[in-house]
């Protein structure tokens, strides 16, 4: 009887196993198709997604959020310099810098080739300022270590408060690029908010 109760044991033991294998490559799967496969964070589709949602949750609960756009400046350049796996290097470690910059509910995604997109929940437009600076000082102030050696970046960030200026996504999109591509004119590595024209 005790070497049938073992085989039994050892039966129910593969069973378990094989379905613990094969939750965990559903749940791999569903990663790699929500996730942009450099930098592990989530893909376009999938941000926009989680701002659609963030929009509707902060009309419900009246509360505010910031969307921001930060884009690596001359990636093109560092891609021209160095090619293109050096700048995959930048690309990676600036999604490292963000992310261990973000609070618990805040969302990081890729948005394009050198940009991203951030949620920030509960957000003022005084918290868009503070944490802006932080993220940018954190690609600032650190060389990224390349294997062709440190290269120096800086990001460029334009920002909009959402549902304020921003009640569904394509505005929030749209409005958070305009910003961004008035921080670069006005200053590389700046940040610039989106304000309704008078």
């Amino acid at each position: 009887p005790a070497a049938q109760h073992m085989r039994v044991h050892i039966g129910a033991e593969g069973i378990v196993r094989l379905d613990h294998d094969r939750r965990a490559r559903d749940e791999q799967l569903l990663r790699m198709s929500q996730n942009d496969p450099l930098t592990g964070e989530l893909n376009r589709t999938h941000l926009m997604a989680a701002l659609a949602e963030a929009i509707e949750e902060a009309s419900r609960y009246r509360s505010s959020f910031a969307f921001m756009m930060l884009g690596i400046d001359h990636l093109a350049r560092i891609n021209d310099a160095f090619g293109f796996d050096v700048a995959d290097e930048v690309i990676a470690e600036i999604a490292k810098r963000i992310r261990a910059r973000l609070r618990g509910g805040d969302v990081l995604g890729r948005f394009s080739g050198n940009k991203f997109g951030l949620i920030l929940k509960n957000c003022s437009v005084d918290d868009m300022h503070v944490a802006a600076e932080r993220f940018l000082a954190g690609i600032r102030d650190d060389v990224v270590p390349t294997k062709s050696g440190p290269v120096a970046v800086t990001a460029s960030i334009g920002a909009v408060s959402a549902p304020r200026h921003a009640r569904v996504v394509d505005d929030a999109v749209s409005r958070a690029q305009e910003a961004f591509e008035l921080a670069k004119i006005r200053r590389l590595g700046s940040c610039s908010l989106w304000q309704p024209s008078v």
